[in-house]
């Protein structure tokens, strides 16, 4: 048996120099001891994991990298996988007493209709998301017994602001809610309760660790998720995560309507597809920021988020064809949890809900049929033909790439032919920085709209990815040039304010310059006379170190060459977008309305593993 051991454990005197030589009875006490130390490690690893598991949460923050395989990211409480790497959470739904406008008429109460519980029971719905901090949390014991009942998984919301009220939310929930969201749409302009990403990050900061050593002296594993926002602000996103280092989110979570604006064929052809891509920006941001995945959510997903029901959303046919797309491209998107919005309250004339007088409507009778073609753990079973695998595709603009290569390409562009609104937030492109600012940033008459307050004169309107090698193209007119106080351009290489690449005209000059720490430096300029009113279009040109501008009147021929160059390296990466500096009104002279019409980035980009 010597032959099996190391050397250094083999004498000819025994096992240690000094013993015995062995007999029989020796040799089976050696084989028990081995067998011993082993059973040893093995239980304590088994013990080892066992309090990890307990410690929940808490051990994320001390990761450093995952799995690239599982873009689900973390387990979340109670989730399963099923059929085709599906999560379990992807079926869930919105309280419909979150509803800020609710229906006198008590059939679409659930605190109120049985049968509006047992219909999304015996659908198998898995996840609820509700307002505990509503009412200052008078009715958080109703809440979570109607969710029990209905046999889902809790997803609570908490308030951004009121430390005491999440604590008591918490300490009455303890077990029976294990996932929190914080607040809701804080980058929602239009809300009483928006926020800057750097103030909701600073009230995250404030409260969630509380919560989380609370959590932790109790025993209770839970998740905290944020931020939550109005659809997919990577801009946002980004901000928040820099700014909670010490105290990470376990998963982030985001809101989609894809077809608010849009007719019945563009949205089952085109819009409908678009939370997979939407959830993979969201996804490469997060990679991007942190070097590793985190579950994401889309807490709130319908058709329709204004007040107003559309005519298809009456149609059976419509309503069960939306829904089973969406939630296909929920699953290609790998996103953990969704919530469709919602279960029963008088949403756009009731169009857009799951139960009626406590009788299933067509989106979850939709959701049903999902559910039990899906319900298997399963992992590796043969995918059903209503779920597509991830591939390359092009929706509204923006293409999706494959994970076969460690860069990608692909293709935003913009040309701002949708409704009259406050900022450009739209989820086809998802403009970040000020472009949320609603008043500053508009839709109106098919196009952006750039208009100055009393506030700051230099505006951004950004987008994801960051890139390496870029194209990129602008379109627009100033009503009124002003040298060094006015101008209109393009930046990319963005890594925030102070630092960051732009071309940009200012009524005399085309100027290439670079924001290094603050520091203007200008690499290239020719003059440049623009008119005011007259459309110009813009086009910058990164490959490596080499930086090309050129601008031309809209309409006519572009330059044959280019017009300003530079080799520069102090930027090699970064996202792109617009910036604009504006004038505010002063006596007898209007303040700077800037108009754009387009605006195009082709890019190459580093993929995140």
């Amino acid at each position: 048996m010597q032959r099996f051991l190391p050397k250094f454990f083999r004498s000819r005197s025994g096992l240690f120099k000094g013993q015995r030589p062995r007999t029989p009875f020796h040799r089976t006490r050696l084989w028990w001891l081995i067998a011993c130390v082993l059973f040893l490690t093995i239980l304590l690893s088994s013990i080892g994991i066992t309090f990890a598991f307990l410690r929940g949460p808490y051990l994320l923050h001390a990761q450093t990298s995952v799995n690239a395989g599982n873009a689900l990211g973390a387990p979340l409480p109670g989730q399963s996988i099923w059929r085709n790497g599906v999560s379990s959470y992807l079926f869930g739904t919105n309280d419909p007493t979150f509803d800020h406008v609710l229906p006198t008429d008590p059939n679409y109460r659930l605190n109120q209709v049985q049968s509006m519980r047992s219909a999304l029971k015996q659908a198998g719905i898995t996840l609820i998301r509700t307002p505990l901090a509503h009412n200052g949390g008078q009715e958080i014991e109703q809440r979570l017994a109607q969710i029990q009942q209905i046999g889902a998984a809790c997803l609570g919301i908490l308030s951004m602001t009121d430390l005491a009220l999440d604590r008591k939310i918490v300490d009455t929930a303890g077990t029976r809610c294990q996932m929190y969201e914080f607040g809701n749409e804080p980058d929602n302009s239009g809300s009483n309760d928006a926020m800057s990403p750097d103030q909701y990050a600073s009230q995250w900061n404030a409260i969630i660790p509380a919560l989380r050593q609370d959590l932790q002296q109790k025993k209770i594993q839970a998740m905290f998720i944020g931020p939550v926002v109005a659809s997919p602000n990577t801009g946002y996103i980004r901000t928040f995560l820099q700014n909670v280092p010490n105290a990470l989110p376990d998963a982030v979570s985001f809101h989609m309507y894809p077809c608010t604006d849009v007719d019945q064929q563009t949205c089952l052809t085109q819009n409908v597809n678009e939370y997979a891509p939407s959830a993979q920006r969201v996804r490469a941001t997060v990679r991007q920021v942190l070097n590793r995945d985190l579950p994401l959510g889309v807490t709130e997903w319908n058709d329709n988020w204004r007040n107003q029901a559309k005519p298809e959303e009456s149609d059976p046919a419509f309503m069960t064809a939306f829904t089973t797309k969406s939630l296909q491209s929920l699953a290609q998107g790998q996103v953990a949890f969704a919530n469709q919005y919602n279960m029963g309250t008088g949403a756009n004339d009731g169009h857009l809900l799951m139960t009626a007088n406590g009788q299933a409507k067509p989106q979850l009778q939709a959701m049903a049929t999902m559910i039990a073609q899906l319900r298997t753990t399963a992992r590796n079973s043969t995918p059903p033909a209503a779920v597509p695998s991830p591939t390359a595709a092009l929706t509204a603009g923006i293409v999706v790439p494959t994970h076969t290569s460690p860069t990608f390409t692909g293709t935003i562009q913009d040309t701002f032919q949708r409704p009259d609104q406050p900022s450009w937030t739209t989820t086809a492109v998802p403009w970040s920085a000020d472009a949320t600012n609603g008043t500053v940033f508009s839709m109106q008459g098919n196009a952006g709209q750039i208009a100055h307050d009393q506030g700051q004169s230099n505006y951004t309107a950004l987008l994801d990815p960051s890139t390496t090698n870029v194209d990129l193209t602008l379109t627009g007119s100033v009503n009124q040039f002003n040298v060094s106080q006015v101008n209109l351009g393009v930046v990319t290489h963005w890594t925030d304010s102070n630092n960051f690449y732009k071309l940009d005209i200012d009524g005399q000059t085309l100027l290439l310059q670079k924001y290094i720490n603050g520091v203007l430096t200008k690499l290239d300029a020719v003059p440049f006379p623009a008119q005011n009113g007259v459309s110009y279009t813009l086009r910058l040109h990164v490959e490596g170190t080499n930086l090309s501008g050129m601008a031309w009147s809209t309409g006519k021929t572009a330059p044959n060459n280019w017009m300003v160059k530079a080799t520069d390296n102090a930027l090699p990466s970064g996202i792109s977008g617009l910036s604009v500096m504006l004038q505010p009104d002063t006596a007898g002279q209007p303040g700077t309305s800037i108009s754009i019409t387009s605006f195009s980035e082709t890019f190459t980009a580093v993929r995140l593993m």
